[in-house]
């Protein structure tokens, strides 16, 4: 694993003490992905303490909601999801729906429910919404992340072998178990979670690249398909970045 690229997802049953969370700086994580609500309207009571002492360790923080996925109810669980962001003061940003269906549902019903989702948390904020599944809702075709309306990075779970498992994997979640607690850990291939904030000059819609970007890289910071990035910019995906070079991302 990559140092400066690991990321620690946080849920109910992970621990929230700062101790523990300097135990997992020191390892190598940089950013801490912390669940808010699960379902229709169950919290993770531990998620401020969580998010306090990841704060004070240093870490990038970003929220996440475990969903089911029961087609009657995602509008529900998207509003009570919003109404958590809004209570720690989640209003822009990176945002990320872990998906658990619970349904035997086609893949176009999923596809569908997916995107339901997103553009209802897009409607409430300036969100750049991803997605978190199990590696076999991949294998099957229960979740086709190609299908979805808007360009994501894909989070996968998969604790029991060597890589994701699955192509276009953004963030791979490989372990479930950090000094004896029940943690869930990332490795961050594309820095989507882990990387600073990115220079941006908003008057002229262009981003400032830095040592280590790649196109892929940069559009997931941008929350843009790597196709139209490289679009706009006349460029092919095999040309070098320069640290310093001007990209046009809006």
């Amino acid at each position: 694993m990559e140092e400066n690229q690991k990321v620690a997802w946080c849920t109910s049953m992970s621990p929230s003490d700062y101790d523990y969370f300097m135990k997992m700086k020191a390892a190598g994580v940089r950013a801490a992905v912390i669940n808010l609500t699960l379902g229709l309207g169950c919290w993770n009571e531990r998620a401020m303490d969580q998010m306090m002492a990841a704060k004070m360790a240093g870490m990038t923080i970003s929220p996440f909601h475990l969903s089911i996925m029961d087609p009657f109810f995602v509008d529900e669980e998207m509003v009570a999801f919003s109404e958590r962001l809004r209570f720690f003061d989640f209003d822009a940003g990176n945002v990320t729906l872990a998906l658990m269906p619970t349904f035997k549902l086609t893949r176009a019903r999923n596809t569908q429910l997916i995107n339901q989702m997103v553009t209802a948390l897009r409607a409430t904020g300036d969100y750049t919404v991803d997605i978190c599944v199990q590696v076999e809702d991949l294998a099957d075709g229960r979740i086709a992340p190609e299908d979805l309306a808007d360009p994501v990075n894909l989070t996968v779970i998969n604790y029991d072998d060597d890589d994701a498992g699955y192509p276009g994997t953004g963030t791979w979640i490989y372990a479930n178990e950090f000094a004896g607690q029940r943690q869930l850990l990332g490795v961050d291939f594309y820095q989507h979670y882990t990387a600073p904030a990115r220079p941006f000059d908003h008057a002229n819609g262009v981003y400032i690249a830095q040592e280590g970007d790649s196109w892929r890289l940069v559009a997931f910071q941008h929350g843009m398909a790597v196709r139209d990035l490289l679009r706009m910019n006349s460029a092919h995906e095999t040309d070098e970045i320069k640290p310093g070079q001007w990209i046009n991302v809006a």
